[in-house]
């Protein structure tokens, strides 16, 4: 009896165990070929137990709690996958994923908001990269590359690796006006401001979207969101299961091998590690001879580049472990580092040659729906020196940053009328002296910053942002922000806004103080050595003259003009001119912005898609390049001779003056500051700037797989000095179009011409003044996937070499034409 209760008990037991747990397998396919994939993770909402799918696609669960159950699937490529069944009736389910879409209605973004919405619903003008799109663009070989094309952006390429990319008028080799983000953290050269492209720790096709949000943002991200913002999100590791190798090979001794591994340690625990390295010649080339000078206007440089100095390469890596609670509640820790080298910049005071650069990183963030906290340490150091081709003198670098930001996001869910953002950030930045600056610097910046989304109606919303920034290096600031989006009707969105934004200066603008180039002759009088002006020559020609009005000897008299450097005893002056220096402004303000702007996004038919931005921005406390006449410090040098020569000082000042117009190149102007004779270039606040302009954009799909696209950018400002100002110019061209027709059979083969044309526009920073011409470019896009596993990608830019130059002072772009190859295990 007792044997009969126990195994009666058992039998029972067993039986509730059979009914509480169930199982259910299942496929995961392409809806449109019916090819199974592999690698997907499929994710149990309520109990967040994953299982993957194998190479044939197929998954299983087991021992998983009765009822119902909610499946997701997210997989680049494809639209997301969410489906609640009742797992005690079924124990089969075959999933079908569809391709993502880029319509409208499908589109959707974060960086204009800080949170996830629909791009018609966003409150600025945005255009995005995904997946397969970013894949496309990195047969180019270069980042920077990846944004040419897109709508009202301008990318401007100088060398190998050089680019400038920015939107809205006043761009600048070195341009600061265009906040760019990498996982939430910056990348750039603080000393100015500026992208490095090849030192980014990740290669472009890591990024799974790419968002470009035009016009002012300073109200969610604060300074130098001042044109725009970039944010770049990188691959998560279970969203990239397996290992990929891609190789990359093309003209100008071009090679890249690319390497990446994602698993999943447990169902929550996930790991990426990312490798890779490029190198090829630069495209830039000697200028330290006339003859050697690509086109006219262009300037001479002091030091020579060598043909090894040209060989760019760039050594990456990354490890990532993310830690999944949740389908959007994560935590992500990532360290990368980045060896860059032998990479020419274009300034506004000459070419830089980088040798040897270091950037190390580290990242912690946790992110949620309602709660994201982020924050980084970033370095970024020489081990070799910094050459300013233009000058013959070297410096290096040593940077480093530390920001924390924390975000909370109220009524975080879609279907509220209000959501409410309110956030916080601090960062430090720590810059070494260097032979650069003036001093070493420790600044920190504070900032807090809200948001309220209030949709009023069905077809009306109503965004309102602030934020206040203070910091020790400059003065507090407040950024507001305000739009409206209307919806005509389903297809149609409306947008108005208008914002205030600033730029602070970068550490260069404020505290230089390093050698520019000295001044050459431009004939045989008063030429020294290899061209260079002589001083000694003129001051002996002028005591002459003296002696012979005055009837007196004043050859032992002295004009002063051979100067020593007075803030940096280490640069000795072995010149027979004054000193030359970039000098910085200490007192310059934070350039402000005030921007209206309306804009139209349409859904015309199921084949057309237009969007239409007009903007007006008013500009004031400009902040200029390195120029002359900019900083009210410097005033004109006079001469000062004593012992009963004072009569004749306006003679001798006079008499430099001429000569210098007369018979020297001379490009920054002769003047004093604390009482030493130098030439300089400084900067300072001028004048006000109206600039406004038109972007237009069309998606027309010709048929499912035939697709043409096309963007037009209209612009011009209106640039009001007062009397004494130097010059200063948007650098932007009055009309830039875009065209591209695109044929794509997925898993199978694409391919995509462009056209892009540039009207021709004046071009003025520092000693770089010039006119741009106009050029067209035609640039070929196609990739065949040989295998389910592997892809071939071919790219030719310019194809019909097409001689022209981007930027005055930058090189000449020829045709460039790369391979790649790509194969996913």
């Amino acid at each position: 009896m007792k044997r009969l209760i126990i195994l009666t008990l058992f039998i029972y037991f067993v039986m509730v165990i059979s009914m509480a747990a169930a199982s259910i397998k299942g496929k995961v396919v392409n809806k449109d070929s019916g090819k199974p994939l592999g690698k997907v993770v499929v994710k149990i909402l309520e109990t967040g137990k994953i299982a993957v799918t194998d190479d044939n696609g197929y998954f299983n669960f087991n021992n998983i709690e009765d009822g119902n159950l909610t499946f997701f699937v997210k997989e680049h490529g494809f639209q997301k996958y969410n489906t609640t069944i009742d797992v005690s009736s079924r124990s089969e389910l075959n999933i079908e994923l569809n391709y993502q879409t880029y319509t409208f209605d499908d589109l959707e973004v974060t960086a204009s908001s800080k949170r996830l919405e629909k791009v018609t619903e966003s409150p600025g003008a945005i255009d995005v990269l995904y997946a397969d799109q970013v894949q496309e663009k990195s047969r180019a070989n270069q980042l920077g590359a990846a944004f040419d094309g897109m709508t009202g952006v301008e990318v401007l390429r100088s060398g190998t690796t050089d680019y400038t990319v920015n939107t809205r008028g006043f761009t600048n080799t070195m341009n600061k006006r265009v906040l760019v983000l990498q996982d939430g953290r910056e990348n750039h050269l603080m000393l100015l401001s500026a992208q490095e492209w090849n030192s980014f720790q990740l290669p472009a096709d890591e990024f799974e979207t790419i968002e470009f949000v035009r016009g002012p943002n300073a109200a969610l991200y604060g300074a130098n969101a001042f044109n725009g913002v970039i944010n770049m999100k990188s691959y998560a590791p279970r969203d990239v299961l397996g290992g990929k190798v891609s190789t990359t090979t093309g003209d100008y001794e071009t090679n890249r091998l690319d390497l990446r591994y994602a698993a999943l340690i447990t169902d929550e625990l996930s790991f990426k590690v990312t490798a890779g390295r490029s190198t090829s010649l630069n495209l830039s080339r000697n200028r330290n001879a006339d003859s050697l000078l690509e086109y006219a206007g262009l300037r001479r440089e002091l030091r020579d580049l060598s043909h090894q100095e040209r060989e760019t390469f760039s050594t990456y890596g990354t490890f990532r472990m993310d830690y999944d609670f949740d389908v959007d509640k994560r935590v992500v820790a990532e360290v990368g580092m980045s060896n860059s080298g032998n990479d020419t910049y274009s300034f506004d005071l000459g070419r830089v040659l980088v040798k040897d650069l270091y950037k190390p990183y580290a990242r912690l963030e946790y992110n949620s729906e309602n709660f994201n906290f982020h924050t980084h340490y970033t370095n970024r150091y020489s081990k070799d020196s910094i050459w300013f081709l233009h000058a013959n003198f070297f410096t290096q670098n040593d940077e480093e940053d530390i920001l924390a930001d924390a975000q909370y996001n109220f009524y975080a869910d879609k279907d509220e009328k209000f959501h409410v953002i309110f956030g916080a950030s601090y960062d430090k930045q720590l810059l070494a002296q260097n032979r650069t600056l003036s001093r070493d610097i420790d600044a920190n910046f504070y900032g807090v910053y809200g948001q309220l989304s209030w949709k009023i109606a069905e077809d009306l919303k109503f965004v309102a942002s602030a934020r206040f920034d203070e910091s020790n290096i400059h003065d507090a600031f407040f950024s507001p922000r305000a739009a409206l989006v209307y919806d005509l009707d389903e297809a149609n969105t409306l947008r108005f806004s208008v914002s205030r934004s600033f730029q602070r200066p970068n550490y260069n603008e404020y505290f230089r103080w390093s050698p520019i180039a000295p001044v050459f002759a431009n004939s045989e009088k008063y030429k020294f050595g290899t061209g260079l002006f002589d001083y000694n020559a003129l001051q002996t020609e002028i005591l002459d003259s003296i002696s012979a009005m005055s009837g007196r000897d004043a050859s032992g008299q002295s004009l002063g003009l051979i100067s020593t450097d007075p803030r940096n005893p280490d640069f000795v002056n072995s010149l027979p001119q004054p000193i030359s220096r970039a000098v910085g402004n200490e007192d310059l303000k934070l350039e402000k912005n005030l921007g209206y702007e309306i804009g139209y996004k349409g859904i015309i038919s199921d084949k057309l898609y237009i969007t239409a931005d007009v903007y007006y921005n008013q500009i004031q406390d400009f902040v200029t390049s390195f120029v002359a006449n900019a900083n009210k410090d410097l005033q004109k040098w006079s001469s000062s001779l004593g012992d009963g020569f004072e009569e004749y000082n306006e003679f001798a000042t006079q008499y430099v003056y001429d000569a210098l117009d007369k018979y020297s190149t001379n490009v920054a102007p002769l003047v004093s500051l604390d009482g030493t004779p130098l030439h300089a270039l400084s900067n300072g606040n001028i004048g006000s700037v109206n600039q406004y302009g038109l972007e237009l954009g069309a998606n027309y799909y010709i048929t499912d797989e035939l697709k043409f696209t096309l963007n037009y950018m209209y612009y011009d400002a209106e640039i009001n000095l007062e009397e004494g100002d130097p010059e200063i110019y948007p650098n932007t061209p009055p009309h830039r179009l875009n065209a591209s027709i695109t044929y794509d059979v997925p898993e199978s083969f694409d391919v995509s011409l462009q056209m892009n044309y540039v009207d021709d526009y004046e071009w003025l920073a520092g000693i770089q003044f010039g006119t741009v011409p106009t050029y067209t470019l035609f640039n070929l896009s196609a990739g065949y996937d040989v295998t389910e596993q592997m892809n071939m990608g071919l790219y030719i830019y310019n194809i019909f070499n097409t001689t022209h130059y981007q930027v005055f002072g930058g090189t000449l772009i020829p045709r460039l034409s790369t391979l790649k190859f790509t194969y996913n295990f």
